[in-house]
């Protein structure tokens, strides 16, 4: 994944570059040290508050949280996994003690785990466009089958690209390129290879999900001009049904009781169906208010609401995408560099763009609670403390 770094001296005083000549204080050692720590405790941390919120909250188990969980599990294995064991090799002066097999292991764990990031961020991307193109009918045809079947497709890519690569490049070419204590995948120095690898995995991604995005928010404002604040001329009245998340088969109703066919059944925020009935706007005037179970709302508020939630999800989508070019860009480019010339860039700033790069499987996680109060829900019941950082936030 790297280039082979320099050799390091030490001595009393200051820790020395031999090639680039850096005076490294011994202090700032410490301080990479510090800064690992907590990218990894992120990491692990975080994602495992996904991953443990998903699967026991039925409610978050839905076809977009599906994409999430797999894009937490990929952030783990960074986390866990090459994060980890790239710390130790780094705070031992880029010194390798695991032997050439675990090498190639953590080479296509690396690997297969950053571009299972890229390719789940793009489907992420493209379900909320298909769910806003689709509508109601987005429910019956993306089902959770059909997500699993992406998925595992993307699985199949992200570790049939790498898997064959690392562990069979130095053997199809007769010799390897690694040098004993050190450790790194054998095609780093390959201009070609680099050069398709950043192509698939920036440019190309980093288009198709501007591009994605841009279609997300262009349907959402079109939705919003469609309803707009201040129409209201029907209302809604919402009965809940308690029936512990089983299926009813509910009806819509005008004021007079006669059935309005050809209308889909709402459902409450928890996906359990409820009945409608649709009533005057005189009447939902003087209806604000909840009884039990029974809400009054106007259609076109409800609609108007819906929008304006897939605004806020669609730009925390954007974050992703940002977050995703500020992290990847430099890294990639910086490897393209290396490959080209071994001393066009210095040793340290490649390192800051290496470690850069898994910053986001650390911050991934909180971008997700801050945009899902569910998600936030769940991970303070897994870690009650979080309470505290959340009410402190409101403050």
């Amino acid at each position: 994944m790297t280039t082979t770094p320099p050799t390091i001296t030490t001595s009393t005083a200051a820790t020395v570059d031999e090639v680039d000549e850096w005076y490294i204080p011994p202090w700032l050692h410490g301080v990479a040290g510090v800064g690992m720590s907590v990218l990894i405790l992120l990491a692990v941390v975080g994602n495992l508050l996904v991953i443990i919120s998903y699967f026991r909250d039925k409610q978050l188990q839905t076809v977009h949280n599906l994409y999430i969980l797999n894009l937490a599990i990929a952030d783990l294995f960074l986390g866990a996994i090459s994060m980890i064991f790239y710390a130790d090799y780094t705070l031992r002066s880029w010194k390798w003690v695991f032997g050439r097999v675990f090498c190639k292991i953590w080479c296509v764990n690396d690997n297969s785990m950053c571009l299972m990031s890229v390719l789940l961020i793009l489907l992420l991307s493209l379900d909320r466009v298909i769910l806003l193109r689709n509508g109601a009918e987005y429910i019956a045809k993306e089902t959770k089958k059909v997500a699993m079947v992406k998925i595992g497709i993307a699985w199949v890519i992200a570790f049939g690209i790498y898997g064959p690569c690392v562990i069979f490049w130095d053997i199809a070419r007769g010799n390897s390129i690694v040098a004993d204590g050190d450790c790194d995948a054998e095609f780093i120095m390959n201009v070609d290879f680099t050069l398709i690898t950043a192509l698939f995995e920036l440019t190309i991604p980093f288009i198709a999900l501007s591009c994605l995005n841009l279609l997300v928010f262009l349907a959402i404002r079109k939705r919003l001009r469609i309803f707009p604040k201040g129409n209201h001329s029907t209302g809604v009245h919402t009965e809940h049904v308690h029936d512990k998340g089983q299926s009813t088969n509910q009806n819509i109703r005008s004021l007079n009781g006669k059935l309005t066919k050809g209308e889909p059944p709402f459902h409450s925020t928890e996906g359990r169906p409820v009945s409608v009935i649709i009533v005057p706007n005189e009447q939902v005037q003087h209806q604000h208010h909840r009884n039990n179970d029974v809400v009054v709302q106007n259609p076109n508020t409800v609609k108007q609401t819906s929008a304006r939630k897939d605004l806020k999800a669609a730009k925390s989508l954007s974050v992703l995408v940002v977050t995703f070019f500020i992290c990847w860009a430099p890294y990639t480019i910086a490897t393209f560099a290396v490959t080209q010339c071994d001393d066009c860039l210095n040793k340290h700033v490649y390192e800051f763009f290496t470690w850069l790069l898994w910053v986001k499987s650390s911050i991934n996680p909180f971008l997700y609670a801050s945009q899902s109060k569910r998600f936030k829900e769940n991970f303070i019941k897994v870690l009650p403390f979080l309470k505290f950082c959340t009410k402190k936030d409101r403050e």
